[in-house]
Order: C-alpha cells, then sequence, then structure tokens
C-alpha cells in the first residue's frame, strides 16, 4: 500500500493547494510550512487541473463590495459612451441624407439600432427568452471547500478516507476530461406588461 505524502497528511494542506495554485515560488512554500520543495513539486504534478483551477477561482473570486462598486463606475461609463456615439451616429446619418447617400444613411441606421439595443439590455428594458449555461462543480469555490471538509472528517478513518479520495479523484479526473454539459435555463417571464413581438 502507498504512502500518503507529507503534504496529504498536513493539517494545512488546502492552504498549501492554494499556494501551489496561485504559483508562490516551492521554496517560500516550503519554508511557510516546514515542507521540502521536492514534495511540494511532486504534489503540484499531482493536483488535477479541475483542482487547481477552483482553487485558483477562490483566490481571486472579487468581494461583493468590490463588484457592485465597479459595476456601478463602469456602468456610467459604458452608458456615457454608448450616448456619444449615439449622437455621432445621428449626426452622420443627417449629413448622408442630407447628401443623398441613402445606402450609407441605411447602414448607419443600423448601428443605431444596435446602439439601442445594447444600451436597452444594459438597462434591463430587453427581456432575453431563453439562455444557456455550463455547469462545473468541480471548479467551484464550494466544492473544493466540501472536498476538503469530507476528507478532514474522515481522518480518523483511514480506510474509509483512502476509499473517498480516491473516489472524488476519479470523479475529477472524468470531469477533467468531459466538456461540461450545457443546462438550458428556465425561459424569462416577463411581467412589465411590454407588448412582445
Amino acid at each position: 500500500m502507498p504512502t500518503r505524502s507529507t503534504i496529504a497528511k498536513h493539517p494545512e494542506r488546502s492552504a498549501i493547494e492554494r499556494d501551489l495554485a496561485l504559483g508562490i515560488p516551492l521554496r517560500q512554500i516550503a519554508k511557510r510550512y516546514g515542507l521540502s520543495t521536492t514534495a511540494l513539486h511532486k504534489h503540484k504534478h499531482k493536483m488535477p487541473d479541475t483542482l487547481r483551477k477552483a482553487v485558483l477561482a477562490a483566490a481571486l473570486k472579487p468581494a461583493e463590495k468590490d463588484l457592485a462598486k465597479l459595476k456601478a463606475e463602469e456602468g456610467a461609463g459604458l452608458l456615457s459612451d454608448l450616448s456619444m456615439q449615439r449622437v455621432r451616429l445621428l449626426l452622420m446619418q443627417d449629413a448622408c441624407i442630407g447628401s443623398e447617400q441613402y445606402g450609407v444613411a441605411t447602414q448607419i441606421s443600423a448601428q443605431i439600432h444596435r446602439n439601442l439595443t445594447i444600451v436597452g439590455e444594459y438597462l434591463g428594458e430587453l427581456v432575453h427568452r431563453s439562455s444557456t449555461t455550463t455547469v462545473s462543480l468541480v471548479l467551484t469555490p464550494e466544492y473544493v471547500s466540501l472536498r476538503t471538509a469530507i476528507l478532514s472528517a474522515l481522518a480518523p478513518f483511514p480506510a474509509a478516507r483512502a476509499a473517498v479520495a480516491a473516489a472524488i479523484q476519479r470523479i475529477e479526473r472524468q470531469a477533467n476530461q468531459q466538456a461540461p454539459q450545457p443546462v438550458l435555463a428556465p425561459p424569462v417571464v416577463d411581467v412589465t406588461g411590454a407588448p412582445h413581438a
């Protein structure tokens, strides 16, 4: 029976795996956790890609307040830019009509329509009736937390822990080899009472 690595038994395994996924130098990690760079190197190369991606996603996920602030700042700038673009397009369309360039005016009209569509979508005034979402559970930070909690809870039961760890690794390998299957989102119901095309 193969012996478990010092990292697999380490009480701070999830923090070590996070540091490995973030690309922190091995010497720095070794010093921080009292491990050898050789053990870290081996463990890094044994980590499934899905686990590495999930750890990165969790570590790099911005805070909710940062997202709200960024959305507000970018949203105002986006709407301002779209509005200025629309003004320029309307002026160009008028100039083309004045010089009897109706084909060009029609092309500009299509761009004005696209501009209005983008603004409407951003403001939530245009509703799409369906969308496709792809879900891969092994890439979520919640999955990494669940995986760590399960394996930690099984620590007093080495045989059960080894069996569960093997099953988890098998599932992660399969998920890594298969593209996530799309999940259809339920249709959006428009409750604004706006007429539909």
